[in-house]
């Protein structure tokens, strides 16, 4: 809604000459044509049950994002990964 009202505005200034043309070129780039809705992100999650000294950067590189570690006994650790669902 805002982003509307502040090309209203601009337009209303463009009319009465009361706006630096400069001025309005870098507002016209900051404000989006139309108003589109935001959609949520979509997620996967992943468990892994694993050494704590895992090198997880293979994960990384397909997208897998370290959400949490939990200790668990030993020298073992739950990982819980997320990344975005395509």
């Amino acid at each position: 809604m805002a982003w509307k009202q502040g090309k209203e505005l601009v337009a209303a200034m463009r009319q009465k000459n009361q706006i630096d043309p400069g001025l309005v070129r870098e507002i016209d780039g900051l404000l989006p044509a139309s108003i589109g809705v935001l959609q949520p992100v979509k997620w996967e999650y992943k468990s892994l049950v694993l050494e704590r000294t895992v090198d997880l950067n293979d994960l990384g590189l397909d997208e897998w994002e370290l959400v949490t570690v939990i200790p668990q006994p030993g020298d073992m650790a739950v990982f819980y990964l997320r990344r975005q669902k395509a």
